[in-house]
């Protein structure tokens, strides 16, 4: 929810600088997207039991210490443990084949988790690929968050707008929800953003010359 907040507050950003003089009723057309997905995430929630909310409830009145629940100790031991080896290697990583291992002893067979990644994307990153990687990474992440904020200022056509619009929001909403998951950098997602850049960057080249005359 906290990502939710942060891409719907660059969304509202984006349309409080816009400088075209917008139709209210395109305003509220995208607007009114990301509700309907709320209200309809709330009431999904509602029905199943089985969202952020009631999850993150279930948690809190069960858990007296993060020793008491292993989901929250094993995330911390992990993250100390990638922070440990990001020490060694902190210029290029120690690779893809990278894993961080910790024992499992509150469960009903103790065991030691070997884990390629851990659930921060930053911290993931770093640890396969160090802080040349992490910069790499972000540099491409900006780049197209520049590139679908000055699409959403120049173009004329609303579904272009529409979509730059849409992809400053989720972009922004993925570098929050980045700190306590690693969805950008380890499963197959990533196919998916591949695609969206690729969008953009046709998009963006198409009003190029369009962009430099103006």
């Amino acid at each position: 929810w906290i990502s939710a907040v942060a891409g719907f507050g660059a969304l509202g950003l984006l349309y409080l600088f816009d400088r075209q003089r917008v139709d209210f009723r395109n305003v509220l057309m995208t607007v009114s997207v990301p509700v309907l997905i709320v209200v309809m995430g709330l009431a999904f929630q509602a029905a199943t039991k089985t969202g952020v909310v009631a999850v993150a409830a279930r948690r809190l009145a069960r858990i007296q210490t993060f020793e008491e629940d292993h989901s929250i100790s094993g995330r911390l031991v992990s993250y100390q443990n990638a922070l440990t080896k990001i020490a060694r290697r902190p210029i290029v990583g120690g690779g893809h084949g990278e894993t961080v291992s910790f024992p499992v002893v509150k469960t009903a067979v103790p065991h030691v988790a070997v884990l390629g990644a851990v659930d921060n994307v930053y911290l993931t990153i770093l640890l396969r690929m160090g802080g040349l990687g992490l910069a790499a990474f972000l540099w491409i992440y900006f780049r197209g968050l520049r590139l679908a904020y000055n699409l959403f200022q120049h173009s004329q056509e609303q579904s272009e707008r529409f979509f730059a619009a849409a992809f400053v929001a989720v972009y922004s909403a993925m570098l929050v929800y980045g700190l306590a998951d690693s969805t950008l950098m380890t499963t197959r997602l990533i196919f998916i953003h591949a695609v969206l850049l690729g969008v953009l960057a046709r998009l963006t080249a198409d009003r190029e010359d369009a962009w430099s005359i103006t």
